[in-house]
């Protein structure tokens, strides 16, 4: 039996999701990790020319393309409410924004040491080893 890598990898419901309680609000929330193309929009628009996050304009983003209701799955926030979301709690958005870079793989100094100053994809630098796996390093 062969078995279609491909459809097997584009099928597969990949986005990591979890439930978290935000006791400043007494809600329980789901937390969507981005996807690929999502991601990669928001490190090239949110990197500053050293390629480091810039937080602050980054968060209200991440609240809002990344928190939905567990129950009818449907994202809470629209880009209207951003000012009305960077008004509540910042302990909350703290953890909210916090858990949506976990799920998406962002997080530490490095989220965008992979992109240049102007957003584009950096070779990395080699030291002349050579490695059987490009993502050994990962």
């Amino acid at each position: 039996m062969t078995i279609d890598l491909r459809s097997t990898i584009l099928d597969s419901d990949d986005i990591d999701r979890e439930t978290l309680h935000v006791p400043q609000w007494d809600v329980d929330v789901e937390v969507r990790g981005m996807n690929g193309k999502q991601r990669a929009g928001f490190v090239q628009q949110y990197a500053d020319n050293d390629g480091k996050l810039q937080y602050d304009k980054l968060y209200p983003e991440l609240i809002i393309a990344g928190i939905f209701d567990p129950e009818t799955s449907k994202a809470v926030f629209s880009d209207a409410d951003r000012d009305l979301v960077m008004a509540k709690s910042g302990a909350a958005l703290e953890m909210l924004a916090t858990k949506v870079m976990s799920l998406s793989g962002l997080g530490d100094d490095s989220d965008a040491d992979a992109v240049g100053k102007d957003g584009s994809s950096k070779e990395p630098e080699s030291d002349g080893s050579t490695s059987s796996s490009p993502i050994d390093s990962e």
